[in-house]
């Protein structure tokens, strides 16, 4: 559910709450666990208020006190968020999306639990060589790392599980990515994510998707200070920053962050974003653009190159 949608259902209730100090007062429950049970189970869904912290409507106070009580008699949190309470009815991400995914991965996701790394990585490599590498990110890797996600959430993956799938990708990624041959053109994109975004998965789909449409790629990694970026563009001439960001970070903590780097970067400069934690903003500056999926961002590549086609003729092989 949006931000704008959570914030309608509790319109109602603006004056009920509960910042997550004082949940963590109430409760017994310390932030850090309310923030794991939050990524890991769903719940608690906080609201943010206009600082970007979390705020909680009171009736899910009231449930995180059932919770406290259960956790008291013994039970463990798996056993709490794993549904069918009816005292608490707290939200589980088991709509048909996510099943159908795990579903779909259920054998791939079983060698990362076994720890069979070395097929689930020959796996991979079969699917890039066999469809090539754009369609590999967008047919079987995103959908792949959503269901990672999803297995996470539902505690049928262990944060050493989705380690170890983040590892392997990046072994094939980065093998897949050597492994290109193309004469660079235009537009020169930077890709990143910036400080306290530290999920790297989305900026290398980005960067696959872009190096094999033959676009030259300046890969800054993750957690990379936004000055760094913005100095990168500049000593670069880059034509383009992309940035990946997830929803680790709050919608206004985004905005705020686009403006300021809009404002710092050259005019010139495009600034594409993407990635589940830019689902639900508003409306953005001028000369940034928001993408949806790994297929939008070929079809601004397109865009990019028709506006820019008089910017540069890349000569014919072969000429010396």
């Amino acid at each position: 559910m949006s931000d704008s949608n959570r914030n309608a259902d509790t319109a109602s209730q603006e004056d009920k709450l509960v910042p997550i100090s004082v949940v963590e007062q109430e409760t017994g429950i310390l932030k850090e666990t309310l923030r794991v049970w939050e990524k890991r189970y769903g719940f608690p869904r906080p609201l943010r208020d206009q600082h970007g912290d979390r705020i909680y409507p009171l009736h899910q106070v009231e449930k995180l006190r059932i919770v406290r009580e259960m956790l008291d008699a013994g039970m463990r949190p798996g056993k709490i968020f794993s549904g069918g309470n009816p005292q608490l009815q707290i939200h589980h991400p088991s709509d048909d999306g996510v099943l159908v995914r795990l579903s779909r991965y259920e054998s791939m996701l079983n060698l990362l639990r076994r720890q069979r790394v070395d097929e689930f990585r020959d796996i991979l490599q079969h699917r890039i060589h066999s469809l090539g590498l754009p369609r590999f990110v967008k047919e079987v890797l995103a959908p792949l790392t959503q269901a990672v996600g999803d297995a996470w959430q539902r505690g049928e993956l262990s944060v050493a599980g989705e380690h170890l799938f983040t590892h392997q990708v990046n072994l094939v990624m980065y093998g897949a990515l050597a492994s290109l041959r193309f004469a660079p053109q235009q537009p020169k994109v930077v890709v990143a994510t910036l400080t306290g975004e530290p999920h790297y998965l989305g900026a290398l789909m980005v960067e696959a998707v872009l190096s094999a449409h033959q676009v030259r790629c300046l890969q800054l990694g993750a957690n990379t200070p936004a000055t760094e970026v913005v100095e990168a563009a500049r000593d670069g001439a880059a034509d383009v920053v992309a940035l990946s960001f997830t929803q680790a970070c709050s919608a206004q903590g985004i905005t705020e962050t686009i403006a300021d780097l809009r404002a710092a970067l050259p005019p010139q400069v495009t600034l594409w974003i993407g990635g589940s934690g830019v689902s639900y903003l508003g409306d953005l500056p001028e000369g940034v653009q928001a993408i949806d999926s790994l297929t939008g961002l070929e079809q601004l590549v397109v865009q990019w190159r028709k506006k820019h086609a008089s910017v540069r003729t890349l000569p014919k092989a072969g000429r010396s």
